[in-house]
């Protein structure tokens, strides 16, 4: 300790950047007010002082705090990067306050830092759940995607919303994550949204959404535990059903091939309740409306200018006459054409 107390006072820089990470790996609770002093002293070089923030996030110790809250908020990357580290490493309810400030700095390297050390948390902090959900809406697409991957590790159910939301963001890397996440939080009412990803021109993307499905219940029951959503509506339920059964059957493997049959059988199911089998009859219901407005859409389809506007419109093109019911009653689901998120915005899951 006192070897390299002398050593962190050397004329060569590289010395005192070693002598201060040696203070964090031997971990002795004296060596806590001696870092503290480089961190707090300006006039040592930035690659010093963050040594020292990264000795300190070693040592874990709560005096701490308050000093590496003043580091995390200068601009040197190095410095707040493991200042940041070492708040979250405490995880007092101060150290998290002070790193969710850094979450809504204007600076954006301060934002992607806290996104960062948030996302990279081994327990995960709860108390940053609200700023981490705005974080969500930032401008900066490095912090968006690090506050979903936050959100994923804390696993809480209120994220749905702005998960969902994330879904549908420019950026394929926040898509991905959003969707990582929504796997790990395993709600069931993130079917629907997740089924919008199994349409894109990514195939990366398209992967990160099966998988993310594939969480939420296995193949058998997921199709049958969707009818059984009372937050989703008839028309939501067709649709999270007909890309589920149409996108990628080879790679999901649904028991179900089309989604007319699927249904029909719960109806005739003896064991089936009764609000399941209901639900199923709408959903035929809202098939038999979606093949009427698909014929009409053929009948004016000369104009090559009109494109379909349903969800329909990644399997059907304007010139093909297969009717919905056709392509349900065939013995392979079909595989839509992947379409880009300019054409595809809106998601097709929305509220009608």
């Amino acid at each position: 300790m006192e070897a390299l107390s002398v050593a962190l006072a050397d004329v060569n820089r590289e010395v005192r950047v070693e002598a201060a990470l040696a203070l964090g790996e031997i971990g002795d609770p004296r060596g806590v007010e001696i870092l503290i002093s480089v961190l707090t002293d300006r006039v040592q070089h930035d690659r010093v002082r963050g040594a020292a923030a990264a000795a300190l996030w070693k040592l874990e110790d709560e005096r701490a705090v308050e000093p590496l809250g003043l580091a995390a908020g200068e601009m040197s990357g190095y410095l707040h990067y493991y200042a940041m580290k070492a708040l979250v490493r405490i995880g007092s309810a101060r150290a998290i306050a002070l790193l969710c400030e850094r979450l809504q700095a204007a600076d954006v390297r301060q934002r992607q830092c806290a996104a960062e050390a948030l996302a990279k948390s081994e327990r995960g902090e709860a108390e940053a759940f609200e700023p981490l959900c705005m974080a969500l809406r930032d401008p900066d697409s490095f912090v968006r995607d690090h506050a979903a991957q936050a959100l994923g590790r804390l696993g809480d159910a209120r994220a749905l919303n702005g998960l969902c939301e994330a879904l549908k963001d420019v950026n394929d890397d926040v898509c991905i994550s959003a969707a990582e996440a929504l796997g790990s939080i395993r709600v069931l009412e993130a079917v629907g949204p997740l089924c919008s990803l199994l349409l894109d021109e990514e195939e990366t993307v398209r992967a990160a959404g099966i998988k993310a499905i594939k969480q939420l219940s296995s193949p058998e029951d997921l199709p049958l535990r969707i009818l059984s959503l009372s937050t989703y509506t008839p028309l939501q339920k067709l649709d999270t059903l007909y890309i589920l059964a149409g996108a990628s059957p080879r790679v999901l493997r649904y028991s179900f091939v089309s989604v007319r049959t699927f249904c029909e059988q719960v109806i005739r199911r003896t064991e089936s309740a009764d609000p399941i089998k209901r639900a199923a009859e709408a959903v035929l219901v809202e098939l038999h409306r979606r093949g009427e407005a698909q014929t009409l859409l053929r009948a004016t389809a000369r104009d090559a200018a009109r494109e379909p506007t349903e969800l329909l419109r990644g399997t059907m093109g304007p010139g093909e006459s297969t009717s919905p019911d056709e392509m349900l009653r065939s013995s392979e689901a079909p595989s839509p054409k992947p379409l880009s998120k300019a054409r595809f915005l809106p998601r097709i899951f929305r509220q009608r």
